[in-house]
Formats: C-alpha cells, sequence, structure tokens
C-alpha cells in the first residue's frame, strides 16, 4: 500500500471492515477447510493393499517431509485384510512389525497424510490376541 494515496488506503480499510468483506473471508475459509476434509478423508482409501510396498523402508526424506506413504492403503487394510478375531501373528505376517506397541495395541505409522500431523493405524486386540477393531487416529 506504500504507492497509494491516503484516500486509497482509507478505502481499502473501509472494504475490509464491511460486513460483506466478513463474510467473503469466511466463505473462503469455509471452503478452504472443506478442501482439506475433503483431501485427508479421501487419502486413506485411495489405494489397494500392496504388502511390499507397505514393508519398503521409509527414507530419511519421507520422514523429513509431509508424505503419506502408506495412508493411501489405510482404508482397504481395514476393510479387506484385517477381520476382527484374526490373530496378532497373522496381523503382523501381513503388515510387518508395528512401527510402536502400546499395550494390546498395534501402530503403523502412515505418514503425515492429513497435512498437519501423523496419521497411524491403530490395531486392538483382545486378551486372547484377537482383532477387536481398527482406527486411523491423527497424532
Amino acid at each position: 500500500m506504500g504507492h497509494l494515496g491516503a484516500a486509497g488506503k482509507q478505502e481499502i480499510l473501509k472494504a475490509l471492515k464491511s460486513g460483506r468483506t466478513r463474510k467473503l473471508a469466511w466463505l473462503l475459509a469455509a471452503l478452504a477447510f472443506a478442501a482439506w476434509l475433503t483431501r485427508a478423508c479421501s487419502t486413506f482409501g485411495s489405494d489397494r493393499f500392496d504388502r511390499e510396498k507397505w514393508l519398503q523402508q521409509v527414507t530419511a526424506a519421507q520422514l523429513a517431509g509431509v508424505h503419506c506413504y502408506r495412508g493411501g492403503m489405510a482404508k482397504d487394510i481395514v476393510k479387506h485384510v484385517l477381520s476382527v478375531g484374526m490373530h496378532r501373528t497373522a496381523v503382523e505376517a501381513q503388515l510387518g512389525m508395528p512401527d510402536n506397541v502400546n499395550g494390546s495395541d498395534l501402530q503403523y505409522t502412515l505418514g503425515m497424510c492429513s497435512g498437519f500431523d501423523y496419521d497411524v493405524l491403530h490395531i486392538y486386540f483382545d486378551a486372547q490376541d484377537r482383532v477387536t477393531h481398527a482406527a486411523i487416529i491423527q497424532h
């Protein structure tokens, strides 16, 4: 705004304070959020489970950046690979060793799929090491 005259600056400030500008800003923010939500929700179901790709070593570049290196397969794993009652050893045979274990919960890192933080596939087991359910959780 350095090359605008005082009248130009006043007009811009007046427009910014008007109700229409605020409504437009809220609309744009809502549209940006909807686009982000659509991307985040569709990310987890974009690919079929590929065991070889799933088990690939994650590169330092993938860990350092915003990469969703496993997320596309997550919904397919939950819907078609895992089943309630499946034994823990069968899960580990399919998905490999988990990135983290928290009690009866195996955790497989999916990457930064939703854009803000790491997303993780959690697989929960009962006392007999049988799958009870699975969830995709952002950490």
